[in-house]
């Protein structure tokens, strides 16, 4: 919304989520994954749909400092397929998600293959497993985390590309959390006027949303 300000016109959204390995995932978030490896996603590209499958089509983003570069896939099927071309008349969305540790990115790739190779679908059996590789990993990763959205569109000044991160050095886990706690807070204290479903903008101003992320350690970026 804070980049639709600035531009008359959004041809493509891309959206990148890099979560830390240092604590553990449950069950349910393993299956969760596994269940979408190899399967199709329809997504918006360029004003009709094109057909992708879950964790293919690698890509290394650069994401601020002190995180750097990060391996993401396309991964699951997500509300922004949806509400992006709704909302902004947006003619592409990719939205991609990759692990702080490439290894775990490759073995979820391997799943894939031995999914279109020899037709598993029980993924159930894969979860020790990875429940264990994501614990051995725990000891070398990080809480870092960080969510990038690029806009690509029309000013009046012609072809335009506007960056807008969210990323933490530590506790990024907290990052997902911190607009429902705002929401709930401004509502326990009276500041919110207004119910139902509204846009951002209009309960949470750039200014606020700025500042409290930096009073949790988060930091926002816009280029």
């Amino acid at each position: 919304k804070f980049c639709r300000e600035q531009l008359s016109e959004i041809d493509k959204v891309r959206i990148f989520i890099t979560p830390g390995t240092r604590h553990p995932r449950g069950p349910g978030s393993f299956l969760s994954l596994l269940s979408t490896v190899g399967d199709t996603i329809s997504i918006p590209s360029n004003g009709g749909q094109r057909t992708v499958k879950g964790w293919t089509e690698r890509e290394i983003v650069n994401v601020p400092a002190p995180l750097g570069n990060r391996c993401t896939y396309y991964v699951v099927d997500v509300p922004d397929y949806y509400l992006q071309p709704i909302q902004f008349e947006v003619k592409s969305v990719d939205f991609k998600i990759g692990s702080e540790i490439d290894f775990l990115n490759r073995l979820f790739a391997c799943v894939r293959w031995l999914k279109e190779t020899f037709g598993i679908h029980n993924f159930r059996i894969f979860i020790p497993f990875f429940r264990v590789m994501v614990f051995i990993a725990s000891f070398f990763g990080t809480t870092q985390g960080a969510v990038m959205v690029k806009v690509i569109g029309e000013n009046k000044s012609g072809r335009k590309e506007m960056m807008a991160s969210v990323f933490a050095g530590t506790r990024g886990e907290i990052i997902p959390a911190i607009l429902p706690s705002l929401a709930v807070q401004m509502i326990l204290n009276n500041d919110i006027k207004i119910s139902g479903i509204v846009s951002l903008p209009d309960w949470l101003s750039k200014e606020k949303f700025v500042n409290e992320f930096h009073k949790r350690g988060i930091e926002f970026t816009m280029q």
